[in-house]
């Protein structure tokens, strides 16, 4: 698997309270470093928008998510959205060990299966806040953050205009085709090679077809802070933004 890097970036400069936040603040801060072999083209549009992970998320419960958008509470159902093709390819995964007697082989077993749910709960929140029609038409955007929790999902109503295509995007849009993305991973394992936390670094592009005319290419970045769940992984920090340029014929 290639060793790609993240482009230059700013260092992660928050620091979590306690116990697994100092651990993905750590992990944030060692991918987000400087390196090459990445996008080189800058984001320019929208802000970013972030939150810092806290010891108040509960990574065995809902931590308040439940699946329900504070602005949409009677949303679609999960059989009422056919799956919209989106495809994250894990250009790298590293295992981060923090002592024990974990080897090579298992550590790279134990990384390779949380990249599994890691990229699934990634993709279905680019899916279903920048592609799935049924959702963006309608500027209620509830399932994108079914795994948001804590301090992450408390902040989503403040940043929805950049966490998503946006309230207004259905009298914006016609229509919104994937482009493609990546994703690259650090996985912090305890001494028993199990992980506790992980950060992903993310790039999502869609290609969107204005209602006046003309095609605009959305560039998402992001570093989204995660805990393992109850079958699936949390999100219980993120840094995201958003760049809107015009589209190449």
């Amino acid at each position: 698997m290639g060793r790609d890097r993240p482009a230059a970036s700013t260092p992660l400069e928050r620091r979590a309270a306690i116990g697994a936040a100092i651990a993905l603040a750590v992990l944030g801060a060692a991918i987000l470093a400087p390196r090459r072999g990445a996008d080189p083209r800058p984001a320019a549009v929208s802000s970013p928008t972030s939150t810092a992970p806290t010891a108040a998320a509960s990574p065995g419960g809902d931590g308040g998510a439940g699946g329900v958008d504070p602005e949409d509470p009677d949303g679609p159902g999960e059989e009422d959205r056919p799956e919209v093709p989106l495809r994250l390819v894990v250009r790298s995964r590293e295992a981060v060990l923090t002592g024990g007697r974990v080897g090579p082989a298992a550590a790279r077993r134990s990384v390779r299966r949380a990249a599994v749910g890691i990229r699934a709960a990634i993709t279905r929140y680019h899916r279903e806040a920048f592609v799935a029609e049924e959702n963006w038409t309608r500027g209620r955007y509830g399932p994108a953050f079914e795994a948001f929790v804590g301090a992450a999902r408390l902040a989503v109503r403040g940043d929805i205009e950049v966490l998503t295509l946006g309230r207004e995007a259905g009298s914006v849009y016609l229509g919104v085709t994937p482009v493609g993305g990546w994703l690259r991973l650090r996985v912090l394992l305890n001494p028993r090679g199990r992980p506790v936390s992980a950060v992903a670094l993310s790039v999502v592009r869609v290609r969107a077809g204005r209602a006046e005319g003309g095609d605009t290419l959305v560039v998402v970045r992001g570093r989204f802070f995660m805990q393992p769940g109850k079958g699936t992984w949390l999100v219980m920090g993120y840094d995201v933004e958003r760049d809107d340029r015009p589209a190449e014929a």
